[in-house]
């Protein structure tokens, strides 16, 4: 009888899942500034062997500690869930103490697999807790009113209600009308900027160059689109077919407004100079058709004439506010946090330069409801002596343009509201906050919107 021995140590088993990658806070990676008070946590597993089948998370353990230092040691000394039994990998609600604002957490996690093989930890991850209660804040709103409003018509009050010359424009039939104008663009042309502005009693279908770009169906709602793209130098070509679709009045307006490379503009409106025809045939759209038989247009009224009215008043846009204050930092900073919010738009800089990399901040939303504020790390920015704050502050969605409703649906004055949160390392902290200490300047931006 033959008898075998195994004098080594058995090997240890390899776990089938790799260490978690990819840790979410709130569906972010390391996120600053979150204010739900369970934040919501996540990461995706990954096999430490590709080749490996049918595996799955069985249990976890999460590990979130107030610092760096405690996290590297294991320990969880704001929250440890210990092994949790379960799949989940996604929407995990932190459970541990109450956060605070501003709080940092240093966060880790660790999986078990099918066979009970536990994962290597995570790398560590971060999130950091804004403002929980509104009354946290200690900044106060600003800014400047005596900038003068750049005012802007539209090119509609240059342009003129038209019809075909029929006998009674006031109590035209169910009916369709068709209206051409022609116009030259210099040789060798280059298209800045091409914005068409139309409307009618009651439908229409604007055709540029043969191409359809524009329809409305309602006479008080100006309709807008930009035909840049479909322009030339040379001969050009705007075609609209109006369609009357209850017996009363019926009109079209509208105008394109061209800018050139070079500085030059044009404006082409609706007047007695287009061409209108009660039927049309093949190719009446298209710049290469004759006109034999088509009428001049009748002028039925001026910009701001009945029934109609006036259905586009003047915009007028603020120039954009430059906000900023000087102070000073003894100490460089062991963690610092800007956070900001806005009525408008406002891009934040620290000492000249743009913080983070996000536009149209902090994003629109119902002004009469809810504001967003955005929360960046700004600690590589702040340096030990004399610091700038400042801010770019413009309409936005809050007094500009609100798709087609119009301007100022929200209000009238544009405000900032920032505060800069320096942290130390020997737990004194330092707030940069907007008040009346701030100076404030209109600069070269004359329009923001």
């Amino acid at each position: 009888m033959l008898a075998l021995s195994w004098a080594g140590a058995l090997p240890a088993a390899v776990p089938a899942l790799a260490a978690p990658t990819r840790l979410l806070c709130e569906y972010l990676e390391n996120p600053v500034g979150i204010d739900e008070l369970k934040p919501r946590l996540g990461w995706i597993c990954t096999a430490s062997d590709a080749k490996a089948r049918g595996l799955r998370q069985t249990a976890y353990q999460i590990l979130v500690a107030s610092s760096p230092a405690l996290l590297a040691k294991d320990r969880g000394d704001v929250w440890d869930s210990g092994r949790v039994v379960s799949g989940r990998s996604l929407q995990i609600p932190y459970d541990g103490a109450g956060l605070l604002s501003h709080q940092p957490c240093y966060w880790k996690v660790r999986v078990w697999d099918q066979d009970g093989s536990v994962s290597p930890w995570s790398a560590p991850a971060t999130w950091s807790m804004g403002f929980l209660k509104p009354q946290a804040w200690t900044a106060q709103w600003i800014g400047r009113d005596d900038g003068k409003p750049v005012e802007k018509q539209s090119a509609l009050t240059q342009a003129s209600w038209i019809w075909f010359p029929d006998p009674n424009v006031h109590e035209v039939p169910v009916e369709k009308r068709w209206f051409r104008k022609t116009f030259v663009l210099p040789p060798g042309a280059k298209i800045a900027a091409a914005q068409a502005v139309m409307t009618a009693d009651d439908k229409f279908e604007l055709f540029v160059n043969g191409q359809s770009v524009l329809k409305g169906d309602k006479f008080n709602v100006v309709y807008e689109a930009d035909v840049s793209s479909r322009l030339h130098a040379g001969k050009n070509l705007l075609a609209v077919e109006v369609e009357n679709g209850v017996v009363g009045p019926a009109a079209l307006i509208g105008a394109l407004e061209v800018s050139l490379s070079d500085g030059r503009t044009m404006t082409i409106p609706t007047d007695a100079t287009w061409m209108s025809v009660d039927r049309i045939t093949e190719k009446w759209n298209q710049s290469d058709f004759g006109t034999t038989g088509w009428k001049p247009a009748k002028v039925v009224g001026a910009y701001g004439d009945g029934p109609w009215g006036s259905i586009v008043p003047g915009k007028a846009y603020l120039p954009a506010t430059y906000l900023r204050k000087d102070f000073a930092v003894a100490h460089a900073p062991k963690r610092a946090v800007l956070y900001v919010t806005c009525l408008g738009n406002v891009e934040p800089r620290l000492n000249g330069r743009k913080v983070g990399d996000d536009y149209f901040t902090p994003g629109w939303t119902d002004y009469h409801k809810r504001l967003y504020y955005r929360a960046y790390d700004v600690t590589s920015q702040v340096k030990v002596g004399a610091n700038t704050l400042g801010a770019v502050l413009g309409d936005g969605w809050f007094r500009g343009n609100l798709s087609i409703i119009g301007q100022n649906i929200y209000g009238k004055k544009t405000r900032l509201r920032a505060e800069l949160h320096i942290f130390n390392s020997d737990g004194t902290s330092q707030v940069v906050a907007t008040d009346t200490s701030w100076k404030a300047e209109f600069g070269p931006i004359v329009e923001a919107d």
